[in-house]
C-alpha cells in the first residue's frame, strides 16, 4: 500500500529594524523572524500496473513441437515513487498438451427484436 504524503512545508519571513530607538524612544516590540506552515503541490504515488493477458498467439497449435506466447502489457508505469511493476508480461508454452485439429463455428444467441418500423 501506498503511504498518504504530507502536502505541508515551512515557510519563514524576516524583517530588520529600520530605524533603532534612541533618546528614550521605544524599543521594536515582535520577533525578527515569522514560520509558518504552508501547502505544497502534492502528488501522490502511482504504482505501476500491469494489464490483462492477451490471447496466445498462435491461438491454434499446429504441431507438438511448436510453442506459442502470450503477453500482457505495462498499463501504468509506477512515478512519484510509486511500486514497480511485480510479475512477468509474457509466458511460453509449449503445444504439447493444446494441439487442437480443429475449432467448431458457434453462434451466438439472438439479441432482442427491434420495434417495427
Amino acid at each position: 500500500e501506498s503511504e498518504e504524503c504530507s502536502c505541508n512545508q515551512l515557510r519563514q519571513r524576516e524583517r530588520d529594524v529600520r530605524t533603532s530607538s534612541k533618546c528614550g524612544g521605544a524599543p521594536c516590540a515582535g520577533p525578527l523572524v515569522e514560520t509558518g506552515t504552508c501547502e505544497k503541490e502534492c502528488i501522490s504515488p502511482v504504482d505501476c500496473m500491469l494489464g490483462e493477458w492477451q490471447e496466445w498467439s498462435p491461438t491454434v497449435c499446429g504441431a507438438t513441437g511448436d510453442q506459442r506466447v502470450r503477453l500482457r502489457r505495462v498499463e501504468q508505469e509506477p512515478a512519484n515513487g510509486g511500486k514497480a511493476c511485480a510479475g512477468i508480461i509474457n509466458e511460453t508454452s509449449s503445444c504439447e498438451d493444446h494441439v487442437l485439429l480443429g475449432v467448431d463455428c458457434a453462434l451466438r444467441d439472438w439479441e432482442a427484436w427491434t420495434s417495427c418500423s
